[in-house]
């Protein structure tokens, strides 16, 4: 299958759900490896440790951030309290209420769903950032051993969002987005 460029999601996802195929919504915000992690994610194709247990390799299943749970992508991205640590953070950043996802397509309708303080090109911009920084953790914590906290991720998250709002402040829908993730 190729790489969809211009959507989230296959055929079939669209057919679902209309709103995680849109093009021209600013998916294609983040680099391509941030919209990369997240269509792998959103295909629930990541090599998360109960993948690799059902592929019959010999892995702890347990999550490598908390190690509390089985990391499956739904412990890892939004039930992880290192990942509710940064969604935490996120929430407060605009100016939202603290919300747990009950699945992956709570988060791809929470994308899509407008409101005054955050434009859907905004969080879509945000999760999309989050997931990455989420997975780049986790995997910086299994190969490298090193331990960043979720305050740290974050401040990283913040930047790329930041730089790349400011990288596209020309275009339209992206003029106010500074002001909305700052304020």
């Amino acid at each position: 299958m190729a790489f969809p460029h211009r959507s989230l999601g296959t055929r079939s996802d669209k057919e679902k759900n209309p709103r995680v195929g849109q093009t021209r919504s600013g998916l294609r915000a983040l680099t391509r490896k941030m919209l990369f992690s997240m269509w792998v994610c959103h295909l629930d194709r990541l090599p998360t440790r109960s993948r690799l247990v059902s592929w019959g390799m010999q892995v702890s299943p347990l999550c490598v951030i908390c190690s509390r749970e089985v990391e499956t992508q739904y412990h890892l991205f939004l039930s992880c309290p290192f990942s509710r640590a940064i969604w935490d953070r996120v929430f407060v950043r605009l100016k939202l209420p603290p919300r747990l996802f009950q699945t992956w397509d709570d988060l791809i309708l929470w994308m899509s769903t407008p409101n005054r303080t955050s434009l859907p090109i905004l969080r879509k911009l945000v999760a999309q950032a989050t997931v990455y920084a989420i997975w780049k953790q986790r995997n910086n914590m299994l190969h490298n051993s090193q331990v960043i906290s979720s305050h740290e991720i974050f401040k990283q998250d913040e930047r790329e969002i930041i730089n790349s709002i400011t990288a596209r402040k020309q275009r339209k829908k992206f003029r106010t987005l500074m002001s909305l993730w700052i304020m």
